[in-house]
Order: C-alpha cells, then structure tokens, then sequence
C-alpha cells in the first residue's frame, strides 16, 4: 500500500481506540529485554490508574534495566508474585480494546514467566509509526519509531507523568499519543513535515533516504 493508504488506516485505528471509552492501555517494566515482567501497569481510557502493581521474581535484574525503569531487587522485597498479578490484571481488563506499544513482546515476557495476560493485545507502534515515521519504498511500510519520538511529536507537556522508561511512565505516555493523535490533533503538520520534504528525482525517495550513487539531487548541491 502506499504511505497515504497506510496512514489513513492508521489513522482510523487510533480514531477508534480514542474513542472508544473502555479503551485500556497496558505496559509493564521487565528483567531485561529478554526477561519476565516485574511490574504491571493498566491505565483506562483517559489515562487513569486501574492497575499498578510490582511482581516478585527469582530472575536477575539486568543493571540496565533497572537504569531505565528504577526497579531493583529492593523494590521487590514483600511484593505479590506475578501469577497474583496477573489475577487482578484480569480483573482489571474490561471488555475493550488493550493496547500496548508492542504487544508481541509484552506477550513474550508474561509467557517467559509461564503467566498469560487472558486477553489480546494490540500494538499501538506500527499505527503511531505511520504518523510519525518515515516511509521507505523499499519496505512498503514506515520505519519503526520509538514511544519518546511519538511523543515528541504530539507535542504535549510530560512534566506531570512518572518518568519515561517506568511501566506508568510509559503507560501514560501511550495514552497520550493515541487520544492526541486519535484525535485528529497534530495529523496535519505531521503529514505536512513528512510530505514537504524534497525528493530525490531519480529514485523518488526523500533526501534523507536516498541511497542512489551520485543522485541528480546531490551533483546540484556540489
């Protein structure tokens, strides 16, 4: 499909899930980027909490990981075990849509613990990717973007929201982008900003893309 056919349908998603008041948002913190969930954050559609809770685990926290999101084997000493969790997580989640920045490996991390979330999860990333990424004609589709970049350029105030890279943190901040994007708000500058950008006349891509040898764009400007 083309860029203006993946960013319509894009935007129709988020339209939805915006809408959509029994909309809920979920993130959680992990061991690592290959480890099991530590803390579990549910948000409902105006980005209020319904579920913030730390799980206990026998797994080591990277060090790194712990930079990101401020959970360390300290914050975990008495907290309830993760299958604990996850009975209230199901409690939690109502009939709606549940959206994560990327479900799959959200999923992967609640299976790692043998633990399953009971409901499916969306990704928001691919949809967000297509308002705020860069298509690629090679690809077909819009380079991946990161939740600090979608947020970025939604252009709203963070300073009230927990600290980026904690589950609530980040739980809020994907609230934010799909109501704001879902809303219409900021779709238009950012088609302009992707769209206004010069071409590369041999290949068709934008400058910055360009992977053409000596491109007639580039003998111009030398």
């Amino acid at each position: 499909m083309s860029a203006a056919e993946l960013r319509a349908g894009a935007l129709v998603q988020l339209q939805g899930w915006a809408s959509d008041p029994a909309t809920q948002y979920l993130a959680i913190a992990t061991t690592g980027l290959e480890g099991v969930p530590i803390e579990v954050v549910v948000l409902d559609a105006q980005g209020q909490t319904l579920l913030h809770s730390l799980a206990a685990t026998d797994h080591p926290i990277e060090p790194g990981a712990t930079r990101v999101h401020g959970v360390g084997a300290a914050e975990l000493v008495g907290a309830p075990s993760l299958a604990d969790v996850a009975l209230k997580l199901r409690a939690a989640l109502g009939p709606g849509q549940v959206v994560a920045f990327v479900a799959p490996w959200l999923g992967q991390c609640f299976a790692r613990a043998g633990v399953q979330v009971g409901r499916t999860c969306v990704s928001a990333q691919r949809p967000l990717s297509a308002l705020c990424g860069v298509y690629s004609q090679d690809h077909g589709d819009f380079t991946r973007v990161a939740l600090r970049e979608v947020v970025e350029m939604a252009g709203q105030p963070t300073a009230h929201l927990a600290p980026l890279g904690t589950a609530l943190g980040n739980a809020q901040r994907l609230a934010l982008a799909v109501r704001h994007f879902g809303s219409g708000s900021g779709v238009t500058e950012v088609e302009a900003a992707q769209e206004g950008e010069d071409h590369c006349a041999d290949c068709g891509a934008p400058f910055h893309f360009c992977e053409c040898e000596a491109p007639t764009w580039a003998r111009r400007m030398s």
